[in-house]
């Protein structure tokens, strides 16, 4: 956190909390919105040169272990900080992050045909379960009634017999 704060002290930029009100020198920061997004993944690209930046990103990132990004990507900071190739290095991490994104969202649009039809096979499978249920509780009732009535015959006849 020093380097940045020394970066920024040589730059001339204020710290955040300084600068809470002058939002313009963070405009770059921002979170894009859902338009920004749908353009993104519009813009033609290259599926080769996605795929090289997809292949660049660190194998850190893909452990199933938990570890802190930021503690990690500030720690491979050099002493002396460059705002240029801090820059270089921030567009090559959005390049990344929106091949990632782009190849998320292609490969959700691929398998939703089949997520679509396998859940109306799930829930056409649940409708006949129902089914069998009430086919089976009926069954059981019917079968109830007739051991009761196979009963009542039985001791009616058997009464007349020994009576």
């Amino acid at each position: 956190m020093q380097k940045i704060k020394s970066l920024m002290t040589r730059q001339g930029l204020k710290s955040p909390p300084e600068s809470l009100n002058d939002l313009g020198a963070y405009e770059s920061l921002r979170v894009p919105g859902k338009e920004e997004f749908r353009e993104l993944r519009e813009q033609p690209s290259d599926p080769q040169a996605e795929q090289e930046l997809i292949n660049s990103i660190e194998q850190v990132y893909f452990s199933a272990d938990p570890f802190d990004i930021v503690k990690y990507e500030l720690e491979k900071l050099p002493p002396v900080l460059n705002l240029q190739e801090l820059e270089e290095y921030r567009d090559k991490l959005k390049q990344q992050q929106s091949a990632v994104s782009k190849k998320v969202a292609d490969l959700i649009l691929e398998k939703q045909p089949a997520y679509v039809k396998e859940l109306e096979r799930v829930t056409s499978l649940q409708t006949g379960l129902q089914l069998a249920a009430v086919i089976c509780t009926n069954g059981r009732r019917y079968y109830f009634l007739w051991l009761c009535s196979l009963s009542s015959n039985y001791l009616k006849s058997y009464c007349e017999i020994y009576h």
